[in-house]
């Protein structure tokens, strides 16, 4: 229904959260971007 791509993108981002041994810097743009998005 076009809301595929953003689960799985959440779906990445949550395993990118609870797989990496260093925490997110809160700095890093392209991580956090990934959960903006434009209202339509």
């Amino acid at each position: 229904m076009g809301n595929t791509d953003t689960k799985l993108n959440f779906r990445k981002a949550v395993i990118q959260l609870t797989t990496k041994t260093q925490p997110i810097e809160a700095k890093d743009d392209v991580f956090w971007d990934q959960f903006w998005s434009e209202s339509v």
